[in-house]
């Protein structure tokens, strides 16, 4: 059940996390007429956000031993839309395409946890930790998603897991008691709860965030 309030808490976070960056890109473009200015406006928003998410693909390549080139952290106009950042990963096989393609989810899930960890943002009383908390949350929340270009790859990678899944329950495989029971125990654990709590407050904060600017725009 914990697991399954994170999926959803996830999924949430990830689609109000894309209906904000649109609006906000809307609403910038109609307040300053300029496409440049809005481009660089949205990186300076987010900027700490896309250097967490960076710097995850860059670390996890060398953790992976692909060899890795330039990195960036301001946009980049090109055909098809806007980079807010990239990095140079040479090309590699698809198990580790994928990891590199999704180190910033599991980095940006981290460090909501170790923030929490350590900052204790829900106190009794309002302090500058819920502050710094809240601000981590929304750029972790709204830079930790993984474009399409990050999981080249991936897709084919996951096809041939489900089909591997697929084959093994239709011959009647199943697997031993004990691994069930772990995997049961790992997937209750109080960590997805609260990340669940984490993921919801941040989706929560940007359709807040999204009603005001809808209404700027009006």
């Amino acid at each position: 059940m914990a697991f399954l309030f994170f999926s959803i808490a996830f999924l949430f976070l990830f689609f109000s996390s894309h209906l904000l960056s649109r609006k906000l890109g809307s609403v910038l473009m109609f307040l300053t007429r300029s496409t440049h200015i809005t481009i660089y406006t949205l990186s300076l928003i987010f900027f700490p956000g896309v250097i967490i998410h960076e710097l995850a693909h860059f670390f996890m390549a060398n953790m992976l031993f692909v060899p890795t080139g330039e990195i960036e952290f301001f946009p980049q106009v090109q055909e098809g839309g806007v980079k807010l950042g990239s990095v140079a990963i040479a090309k590699t096989d698809p198990i580790r395409r994928f990891f590199i393609g999704v180190a910033p989810i599991f980095a940006g899930i981290g460090m909501i946890f170790l923030a929490a960890y350590y900052l204790h943002p829900f106190s009794l009383s309002l302090s500058w930790q819920t502050g710094v908390f809240f601000y981590l949350l929304f750029q972790i929340g709204n830079t930790m998603f993984s474009s399409k270009k990050d999981m080249e790859g991936a897709i084919g990678l996951g096809i041939f897991v489900a089909i591997i899944v697929l084959l093994f329950f239709l011959f009647g495989a199943k697997l031993p008691s004990p691994v069930i029971y772990a995997c049961q125990q790992f997937l209750s654990l109080p960590f997805f709860s609260e990340q669940a709590l984490f993921f919801a407050g941040a989706g929560a904060l940007n359709v807040l965030l999204w009603t005001i600017l809808s209404v700027i725009k009006r």
